[in-house]
């Protein structure tokens, strides 16, 4: 019977609609993507894998246009329950992103550690650790810092034309 209810029987389009969303995302159409990933909410409420993932990257868009608060709201939702472990690490980099854009780095920090942890590819764990290492070089923590940096040992750094890196 709930087979029956259903709207769509397509097992995979839910997928077809996040990477709808995400598209709109990376090129920075801030409102539609909001719309389709609402709208993924809307359809496939029943699939909380679908729902949680389309919240995740909900946060990104509310941060990037500065809607700061429908963000935390959607953050504090996600925190009470249980995050899919396939998505922990999107869910730690846009948290972290939030935090960071609200100036709240001591918080960030431990996010961004989080994402470090789950991260599988090495080059993005690497910019991670540098980001960090950043950050704590900021707050004046030399110590965590050096570690920080040592971390990012074998990463390659090219310069563009201004002569500032694209890591």
């Amino acid at each position: 019977r709930d087979w029956l209810r259903q709207n769509e029987f397509n097992p995979f389009i839910d997928q077809a609609w996040l990477l709808l969303g995400k598209a709109h995302l990376q090129n920075q159409d801030y409102i539609e993507s909001i719309s389709v990933f609402a709208n993924t909410i809307r359809l496939f409420g029943y699939d909380l894998d679908a729902v949680s993932e389309a919240q995740i990257w909900l946060v990104r868009a509310y941060t990037e246009i500065g809607w700061y608060s429908d963000a935390e709201v959607l953050v504090e939702g996600l925190l009470a329950r249980t995050v899919p472990d396939n998505l922990k690490t999107d869910f730690a980099n846009f948290y972290a992103f939030l935090l960071l854009q609200q100036n709240k780095q001591e918080e960030a920090i431990d996010w961004l550690i989080e994402a470090v942890a789950k991260e599988k590819n090495s080059v993005q764990r690497r910019r991670l650790w540098y980001l960090i290492g950043q950050m704590y070089a900021s707050a004046d923590k030399k110590h965590e810092a050096y570690d920080a940096f040592d971390k990012v040992r074998g990463l390659t750094l090219n310069f563009n034309d201004t002569g500032k890196s694209t890591i």
